[in-house]
């Protein structure tokens, strides 16, 4: 018997009038990151991220498998703790997803720009840049107001980090991750400023 729980029967307008007087919105921005919640703004992080995406559905794992290293060669990825299994549950719009009793530390190797997940219930999500916090930590309630009751959380960050540590109490299951290592368009400015300033400099000099 799963013990995640089944899609919400509430109807989607139902679920979304509550979250609406919950004070949830789609997309917000809080200083250099900008987060993405529910329908709207699953379709908005996809369109930010373009084709720049890898999604881990866990779909290779066999229930109650423990993930770690499986993903640091392809992804450069390592779950840390101990504390997550892969899980089969009619919960999860595809069937298998992850479950954690006490979080799921994500560790990477190269500093990533974005990330994305479909979970159930509330959330809580807390970047790092190495030892330092970057950005606020992050609640977000969620598991009802889309596609087969599960929610979607996605961030966007000007402010790059190489950890994300998503924590709930009890056990909470999350369907799939999408990863992006592209620098939102602010950073690629920052980035790219050198590089235009050297080339303005070359012009004068030509």
């Amino acid at each position: 018997m799963s013990i995640l729980k089944r899609a919400d029967p509430r109807t989607p307008l139902m679920l979304i009038g509550s979250c609406l007087v919950a004070g949830q919105v789609a997309r917000e921005a809080h200083g250099a990151f900008e987060y993405f919640q529910f329908d709207e703004g699953r379709i908005a992080w996809f369109d930010a991220v373009g084709h720049k995406v890898d999604t881990l559905t866990f779909q290779e794992f066999d229930h109650l498998t423990f993930i770690n290293d499986q993903f640091s060669e392809s992804h450069g990825l390592e779950f840390a703790g101990g504390n997550t299994v892969a899980y089969t549950s009619e919960a999860f719009v595809d069937g298998k997803g992850i479950a954690s009793n006490y979080g799921v530390d994500l560790r990477f190797d190269e500093v990533q720009f974005g990330i994305g997940a479909e979970f159930q219930g509330f959330l809580r999500f807390k970047f790092f840049h190495g030892d330092t916090v970057v950005g606020p930590e992050l609640g977000v309630l969620l598991g009802g107001p889309t596609f087969m009751g599960i929610g979607f959380h996605g961030t966007l960050s000007e402010e790059p980090f190489d950890r994300v540590l998503i924590t709930n109490s009890p056990l909470f299951g999350i369907d799939d991750i999408h990863l992006t290592s592209i620098p939102s368009p602010g950073v690629l400015f920052v980035m790219l400023a050198p590089l235009m300033a050297g080339g303005r400099r070359m012009r004068r000099h030509s």
